[in-house]
């Protein structure tokens, strides 16, 4: 198949949405692994139950920003695979600031350092590493799924 056809920007754009969605995808159960390990399973299922809201806002502006980004990004990672790695770090600030600004919406009559800067701080600095490590998954699920011709 010709490199530059149509087809094959295609399926350099599914395989590209699709190395997305397997990141964020494992995010999920890797955040609630990394909030027990840290809090414990009481505080983490309280947690999820208390900001859902907030959980979900953020995950749908990174699958907004992953389908925005697919058609210009796909090019560029099938000349190199690992800006997955950076695009996850991106795809991470972009939905915990989005998270925290529900948040602060959500509470509108607070403080807006109280419900949008100190939980922003947080998660960006518990967060940034797994983050990364989940970028690095999804480069190498792009290689895999390059590999095998989906």
């Amino acid at each position: 198949m010709d490199p530059d056809s149509p087809a094959a920007a295609f399926a350099d754009r599914c395989r590209f949405l699709l190395a997305g969605l397997i990141g964020l995808g494992s995010a999920a159960p890797a955040m609630l692994l990394l909030t027990a390990a840290m809090f414990g399973w009481r505080d983490t299922r309280s947690a999820v139950r208390d900001w859902w809201p907030q959980i979900a806002v953020g995950y749908v502006a990174m699958l907004l920003v992953l389908f925005a980004v697919s058609g210009a990004g796909s090019r560029r990672v099938r000349a190199a695979p690992a800006l997955l790695v950076p695009l996850h770090l991106l795809l991470f600030v972009v939905g915990a600031a989005t998270g925290c600004l529900a948040n602060c919406l959500w509470h509108a009559g607070n403080d807006w350092s109280s419900w949008f800067v100190k939980p922003l701080f947080w998660l960006l600095l518990l967060g940034s590493l797994p983050a990364l490590c989940i970028g690095c998954g999804a480069a190498l699920a792009y290689g895999w799924l390059e590999r095998r011709g989906y």
